[in-house]
């Protein structure tokens, strides 16, 4: 018993060591961690756009008492609850509102990153890696730079869902030996939650080692587990399909919550329409692939593919070193396919693939490099397995070619733009220094030249200074103070006018966070997911065409918002019917209705003649129309209660959208659109108290059939525990 505890002592002692060295270089994340995240040489984020608005209103919801299902505050309102960008049903993001923002934000990813380090050393320890290899494949995939630079671009929720990655092909390597064979399902609907969008990457890499796993009919295959199990390959095909579609099914179920509400957003937005050629934007450009070799510092994060000199050089050595190979073929299959399917247009057979159903989940291709990333991770793993074991021995003619290749020609190309532009080029210079450092670690194992300690540290180290160095590179903090009070001196200005309104602007004036912070509600939005009759109804109040998909509302055709949108004139009758009180510019406008009313700096304020209130009654519909002004008596993200004078029609100013209730004295009634947009009812004489809820059906079902998804889990859990035991 003494010699049990001993050993699960060390074990958990070299595990703990082990994490540590993990933590160390995610250290990086620490200077400045209580700003706003930026990539270096971008104007925007995604974590200031749309991550910190949706926190700032969930927060302020949750302390009057309301989780909110309906967000007003962008796009004259839509549905908060299914919004991936939202993040409500991910757990595990809220962790990040126990510490003020954005330090929240920086600390929850400090920790998914560490999360992610960790799953790869266990999924590396599974497929039979010694410690120190492990290790360092874990710190290859944990500090991989083009991760960075998504977080630099303030993709939160796709850094939430990249960390689970490795933990859902440990599930699978671990589904059929544990005999918990859903293990995979709990961990797909989990990355789901993180992040739909990360769902067709990581679920085409689990199905593809899944089936992997089963064709090789190894240890721990389906088709031990199959009651013809030596019946025949397609007995255990078939088995293998029964364990793949209960699993999709329990992730499916898991992630309802999100996934039944936002079918329905989709299916009413304008993400629907998008073509085959707005699935591929985004594709790698194939020149791109020199960053192999030499990282581009400050990268913008859907062309960065640097993966590190030393995985480089183990992907060479994979590709040359037969021996090696045989150990690597599926992870080879794996960096090939990501590496086509990264290429997206630039990829033919991608444009036939790019009009499948659900391929829209996969509109950025250029993230495929992301799963190049985890594959490389592992052939280095691999490729030191093989070092520490001296299984790389002798002159082999074909790997000592690939190593001198690997030196000399990123060299050639250093000496060629020198030549050319008359300085070196620190990323190719960086490139193949670090190349050559990695050629001279082999020689060094090759020769025994270095004790193995040594040769170890260096490794890491190597790893750690190099992918360390570019991935610190990819992102920058700003200020609170300043991000949370871009242009508030304008916001303030208009917010002294008394009553509920919104705001319109053309130019993107009133930055989407400090609106959240000021609490304003605007009619322009920025968000991937937008309602068509908003849309429709926008193309006419603002003038600007809005065909085309684009994730800000308006869409600008230029990439100076100052300059762009001056050419469409806007409506101020419409806009009035959005209850825009204010039109706020970057440029003088000429527009019947707008009334130029301050000038603070370069911003041109316009109040609206046409100005309607956030209710009304009305006797006919039409612009010119008479209307009066009705009550407000109480407002929250999904209640609204109205006292109004009838007869005639309740205008509510906002989106019409499925899940609105309206009760009329506490009798239900019916919700009708006003102007193709606007929810409305009819009163008949007298004084009506109105009230409208938001109960949408696609939640309650999503909360059911995920209950549903956690009960068969834990169901399943304890059969095999019991199963385990006997």
């Amino acid at each position: 018993m003494k010699r049990l505890s001993s050993i699960a002592g060390s074990k958990f002692a070299r595990l703990a060591g082990q994490i540590a060295i993990l933590a160390l270089p995610l250290l990086i994340l620490l200077p400045g961690w209580d700003g706003f995240v930026y990539s270096p040489r971008a104007s925007f984020s995604d974590l200031v756009i749309s991550h910190y608005p949706n926190a700032v209103f969930l927060l302020d919801a949750l302390r009057h008492g309301q989780f909110p299902l309906w967000s007003p505050m962008i796009l004259s309102g839509y549905p908060f609850a299914a919004d991936p960008l939202a993040g409500i049903w991910y757990l595990p993001g809220w962790l990040a509102y126990l510490l003020p923002l954005p330090l929240g934000f920086n600390v929850n990813v400090f920790l998914h990153l560490l999360w992610s380090g960790v799953g790869m050393l266990l999924f590396l320890r599974a497929l039979g890696l010694e410690h120190l290899p492990a290790l360092a494949g874990a710190l290859a995939w944990e500090l991989l730079p083009k991760t960075f630079a998504h977080f630099g671009a303030g993709h939160l929720s796709l850094v939430y869902a990249i960390a689970w990655t490795p933990w859902l092909l440990l599930a699978e390597q671990f589904a059929f030996a544990s005999k918990f064979r859903l293990a995979p399902g709990i961990l797909l609907g989990l990355l789901t939650l993180a992040d739909v969008r990360w769902l067709a990457y990581a679920g085409g890499l689990w199905l593809a080692f899944s089936l992997y796993r089963f064709s090789t009919a190894g240890a721990g295959s389906p088709a031990q587990f199959t009651k013809a199990g030596h019946a025949g390959w397609f007995m255990r095909f078939l088995g293998w399909g029964q364990y793949v579609t209960a699993n999709v099914l329990l992730a499916g179920l898991i992630a309802s919550p999100q996934l039944i509400p936002l079918a329905e957003f989709t299916r009413l937005s304008s993400r629907a329409a998008l073509t085959a050629a707005d699935n591929l934007t985004l594709s790698l450009d194939p020149l791109h692939w020199f960053g192999l070799i030499a990282p581009d510092f400050q990268s913008y994060a859907e062309w960065t593919v640097y993966l590190g000199a030393l995985p480089l050089l183990a992907l060479i050595w994979g590709l040359a070193y037969r021996d090696l190979r045989l150990h690597i073929h599926f992870w080879l299959g794996v960096l090939a396919a990501a590496g086509l399917l990264a290429l997206g247009s630039n990829f033919l057979p991608n444009q036939w693939l790019a009009r499948l159903p659900g391929m829209d989940l996969l509109r950025v291709p250029s993230r495929f490099m992301l799963i190049f990333g985890f594959a490389s991770a592992v052939v280095l793993a691999r490729f030191l397995q093989a070092n520490l074991q001296n299984r790389v021995k002798g002159a082999y003619f074909w790997a000592n070619l690939a190593s001198f290749g690997s030196v000399v020609f990123p060299w050639i190309i250093v000496a060629g733009l020198w030549a050319l532009t008359g300085s070196p080029s620190l990323p190719y210079v960086w490139g193949a220094v670090g190349l050559s450092v990695s050629v001279m670690w082999t020689m060094l194992k090759k020769r025994g030249w270095a004790s193995p300690r040594f040769l170890w540290i260096a490794a890491v180290g190597l790893l750690v200074l190099d992918l360390g160095s570019v991935a610190q590179s990819n992102f920058t903090y700003r200020d609170p103070a300043v991000v949370q009070t871009e242009r508030a001196d304008v916001l303030k200005t208009v917010q002294q006018e008394p009553g509920l309104f919104r705001i319109y602007s053309p130019s993107y004036s009133i930055p989407q966070q400090t609106a959240a912070v000021f609490g304003q509600e605007t009619v322009q939005g920025v968000d991937p997911l937008q309602l068509k009759t908003t849309l429709a109804f926008l193309q006419g109040a603002t003038g600007i065409p809005m065909q085309r998909y684009s994730v800000t509302v308006p869409p600008f055709d230029s990439s100076d918002l100052a300059e762009g949108n001056q050419e469409y004139v806007p409506d101020a009758g419409l806009l009035g019917l959005l209850n825009v009180r204010f039109v706020i510019a970057d440029y003088a406008l000429q527009a019947g209705g707008l009334d130029e009313w301050r000038v603070s700096g370069a911003v041109h304020i316009y109040k609206n003649a046409a100005w309607r209130p956030r209710a009304w009654v009305q006797q006919a519909a039409g612009v010119n129309e008479a209307w009066q002004a009705v009550e407000i008596r109480e407002r929250t993200p999904n209640r609204l209660l109205i006292q109004a004078e009838g007869p005639g029609e309740l205008v509510l100013s906002e989106p019409d959208y499925p899940g609105w209730q309206v009760w009329v004295d506490g009798n239900p009634a019916q919700i009708h659109t006003a102007y193709a947009l606007l929810r409305a009812v009819r009163l008949d004489a007298g004084s009506h108290r109105v009230e409208f809820t938001f109960q949408p059906l696609s939640v309650g079902l999503g909360l059911f059939f995920g209950m549903v998804g956690w009960l068969w889990a834990g169901v399943a859990c304890l059969k095999s525990r019991e199963s385990a035991r006997a």
